[in-house]
């Protein structure tokens, strides 16, 4: 595994230890972007990876550090596809709307995760469900986006348990969820 790092004033890329990927990607470790960091690309030797997929984790848009929502912006035009991620607590955003609008023109096929499933009881996580869902056909028009319901603290939960020994119960179960959702 490696990680190589574009910068804006430098030619050629530097590879550097995959323990250093926060020194150029995080706030802490790279303020304001003052290395000028373009990409960091994780090269990862995975079989089923070789023939060129690229899965890029932007900053994200409406932060308050205005840089970020712009790289984003900048990245849409080079997405064959988009795994677009927003919270239950507060689906949907302005901010995020806007990005979907522009995703629209660029992206053939979006994947919207929701996150944070796990704080919603089980009626307000269908009522949330339904609303990104009519939300998006607004927004989308006919495009068909898929909405994934998740819980990232329940998974991390469960693997940090497997890492462990010990057995796991998920509280979130999404089978479970889905046969619900058929009723």
């Amino acid at each position: 595994d490696r990680v190589v790092v574009t910068r804006e004033t430098s030619l050629f890329p530097e590879e550097v230890p995959v323990e250093r990927l926060s020194d150029y990607v995080t706030e802490l470790g790279n303020p304001g972007n003052v290395k000028g960091v373009l990409t960091a690309r994780i090269e990862v030797p995975v079989p089923f990876l070789r023939h060129g997929l690229e899965f890029v984790d932007t900053p994200g848009i409406g932060s308050a550090i205005e840089a970020n929502s712009a790289t984003t912006s900048r990245f849409l035009p080079q997405c064959d596809a988009v795994l677009f991620v927003t919270s239950a607590e507060a689906p949907l955003s302005e901010a995020e709307v806007k990005l979907l609008e522009d995703l629209r023109q660029h992206v053939g096929r979006i994947f919207c995760v929701v996150n944070k499933m796990d704080l919603l009881g089980e009626e307000e996580c269908r009522e949330v469900l339904r609303f990104i869902s009519q939300r998006l056909d607004v927004i989308l028009g006919p495009v068909a986006v898929a909405v994934v319901p998740l819980s990232a603290r329940l998974g991390l939960e469960a693997v940090l348990s497997t890492l462990q020994g010990e057995r796991f119960s998920f509280q979130w179960d999404l089978q479970t969820w889905k046969m619900k959702q058929r009723q």
